[in-house]
């Protein structure tokens, strides 16, 4: 009798690999045992494949006039399946060999142009019909075309090579990065310039990093608030994107095109643009203007609606973990506490804001390079400073000792269904880490933001450490150095501080007090990932918590929106203890 569950294997030779390599020969048409299941593959040897191989299997498909479906099936799944037998990822320099060096964002080496090649057909898998003919998804000829280019660029030096439209405007793209334009050689920024000037002045691309470089000027353009205005103007009309209108905003309210005189009616009409499209900068400066009658009636109601609606918005994206103007909008919320201009006048209120707004353009400052950042932080200083002494007397508690830490507790569970309590015992001190930990509905917990004024404490996090004074008992069940814990209460009748999970007494202290201690008990690690932007973009760093490999198709979120990327690397690197100063990365949301 046969049995049907016997499995054969068939070898790939090197010949039949390097015929697949170059679409010479379909894989389904050699081994359609394969795709039926009954049959296992072994390649017992590698063919390293090349940017010769790449190209003649670009010529085929257009000679078989391949659908995207046979395509994909016949070489590029097959390639992603066998990437270890065909040295995929060195000949798309993921291995490390083929460092980068001086125009790392320019297809100057055949692992570049293997990439772009390799990445530009991975993007044909969302979106297409599988009967759609691979011509209608991707234009192949032009790849054809750009190896031409590449071989004929290959013994010129780099400012006599041609370069597509597509290809400069994917390097100058990469200098609006701050990080980038600093540590750029002359030559990498020279070439930046050249490509600037030749896509012209009605290239969003250029005018953008141009215009934003002479916005208080970079290496790699000197200052000129007139060009910077030139280019934002052009970039409206091009775009009616909101954001050029409320750079312009700023440079008519501070008169940078004016001797320093600001031009608060044309101020007043570009951040009513921005602030209609609901951009955080424009609304919190049309108030600015309301509040001081620049341009308009003198309105502090409708500066004060205007800050608390950018204040509570950036609030919700601060605690997401994404970069943006909390800093400003934390600084207006305190000075009109301080000031008094709707209610009484509130110093405590004033303070607490003021020590958010420096935790944010401290956290700010650390991430990116805005221009700006050391007048805010400059101002936030001297704010603190003039409320200090409007305090009330005894105000700061420098001992910090509490009876209970209800209120930061309760702070961490609010609004997450899970958390751990864990014990340490430390240089002789014995401490309580409570921190919030993922859940099914919950993978990715947000931060909170505590603000304690008396302890001059302020921290976005995810855990909070106590030293435990004193203690009598420290009971968890089973023993255990940790437990979870959903929510927590004083048990005055026996004396201790309960921690319950659903209905199930999970710990209980006893002892004198706590006190809060800086930081946390964040990972002592993070898993990363290094990610290149498709189809051509630049690469970044991401946070990567997924089960994402090397060679994988990702989404990302980053702060401009949701982007997907190709995996190149895969590391583990050192997080803050404290959970709170460490830069903050994109996120790889999800593996396609």
């Amino acid at each position: 009798m046969e049995d049907t569950n016997l499995r054969l294997t068939v070898t790939l030779t090197r010949e039949q690999m390097r015929g697949i390599a170059r679409l010479e020969i379909l894989f389904r048409d050699l081994f359609p045992e394969v795709f039926q299941g009954t049959v296992s593959l072994e390649c017992p040897d590698t063919y390293p494949i090349t940017l010769d191989d790449m190209t003649a299997a670009l010529e085929n498909a257009l000679e078989k006039d391949l659908t995207v479906g046979a395509f994909v099936a016949s070489w590029l799944f097959t390639l992603q399946g066998l990437s270890e037998a065909f040295l995929l990822q060195k000949a798309l320099g993921f291995d490390g060999a083929d460092a980068p060096g001086e125009y790392a964002a320019l297809p100057i080496t055949e692992s570049s142009q293997c990439r772009k090649i390799w990445l530009t057909l991975n993007g044909i898998l969302p979106g297409h019909d599988a009967d759609e003919p691979l011509t209608d998804a991707v234009n192949v000829a032009a790849l054809i075309d750009s190896v031409a280019e590449y071989r004929k660029n290959l013994k010129k030096p780099v400012f006599f090579m041609h370069f597509s439209q597509g290809e400069k405007e994917c390097y100058v793209e990469t200098f609006s990065a701050d990080t980038v334009v600093r540590k750029a050689t002359d030559n990498e920024l020279s070439l930046c310039r050249k490509f600037i000037g030749e896509l012209g002045d009605d290239n969003v691309t250029a005018l953008e990093v141009k215009g934003y470089a002479c916005y208080g000027g970079n290496r790699l353009y000197e200052c000129d608030w007139d060009e910077s205005r030139r280019c934002m103007e052009k970039l409206w009309q091009l775009t009616d994107d909101a954001k050029y209108a409320n750079t312009l905003g700023y440079l008519a309210y501070y008169g940078r095109c004016n001797g320093g005189v600001p031009d608060y009616e044309n101020a007043f009409r570009w951040f009513s643009v921005s602030a209609a499209n609901g951009l955080s900068e424009g609304m919190y400066k049309l108030g600015d203007m309301y509040k001081n009658g620049y341009a308009c009636d003198k309105s502090p109601r409708t500066a004060y609606t205007l800050y608390q609606s950018v204040y509570a918005e950036d609030l919700s994206a601060f605690l997401s973990g994404e970069p943006n103007t909390l800093a400003d909008s934390a600084l207006r919320m305190g000075r009109l506490c301080a000031e008094g201009s709707l209610t009484d006048r509130d110093p405590v209120a004033a303070y607490r804001y003021y020590l958010q707004a420096e935790l944010a353009i401290r956290i700010r400052s650390e991430q990116s390079d805005f221009f700006g950042n050391t007048a805010v932080a400059n101002n936030i200083k001297k704010a603190t400073e003039e409320i200090l002494p409007e305090l009330p007397e005894s105000f700061f508690d420098d001992d910090g000792e509490m009876l209970i830490p209800e209120f930061f507790l309760s702070k961490l569970i609010a609004g997450n269904s899970r958390c751990k309590l864990t014990r340490r015992l430390c240089n002789g001190r014995q401490t309580i880490t409570a921190e919030r930990i993922p859940t099914r509905g919950c993978p990715d917990p947000a931060y909170v933001l505590i603000t304690a004024g008396p302890l001059r404490y302020c921290a976005r996090t995810r855990s909070l450490t106590f030293e435990v004074l004193r203690p009598e008992e420290l009971h968890f069940e089973g023993g255990a150095d940790s437990v979870l814990f959903d929510h927590c209460e004083p048990n005055p009748a026996l004396e201790r501080y309960e921690f319950y999970y659903g209905d199930e007494l999970t710990a209980w202290i006893e002892c004198e007090g706590y006190r809060l201690l800086p930081g946390g008990a964040a990972d002592k690690s993070r898993r990363c990932a290094k990610v290149r932007f498709l189809p051509n973009g630049p690469e970044c760093t991401c946070l990567c918590d997924i089960d994402a490999d090397i060679g994988d198709t990702v989404s990302v979120k980053t702060a401009g929106g949701t982007r997907e990327g190709l995996v190149t690397e895969v590391f583990t690197e050192d997080a803050d203890p404290a959970g709170e100063t460490a830069p903050e990365l994109p996120v790889v949301t999800e593996k396609k």
